[in-house]
């Protein structure tokens, strides 16, 4: 089964970015990569992610989202 972007339901290949922590909302957090802000959901990040709703302004670490969702936000 293919979900939308044509991607298989399921496939949770993770990848890492190094990104800057700005602000955090109930469902999602605002990260830096590159000079650039994204939204990433916290149910996409992955358990090894360093940062997450708890972090602090201007802290730094990694995240991990699935493949298909840096293709989305154009990150890979």
């Amino acid at each position: 089964m293919i979900a939308e972007g044509g991607q298989p339901v399921g496939s949770r290949e993770m990848v890492e970015f190094e990104a800057v922590f700005v602000r955090a909302t109930d469902m999602a957090i605002l990260v830096e990569i590159d000079g650039n802000e994204y939204w990433l959901p916290l149910s996409q990040l992955g358990d090894d992610s360093e940062l997450g709703e708890d972090s602090g302004r201007g802290e730094d670490g990694s995240v991990f989202v699935p493949e298909w969702l840096a293709a989305e936000k154009g990150l890979v």
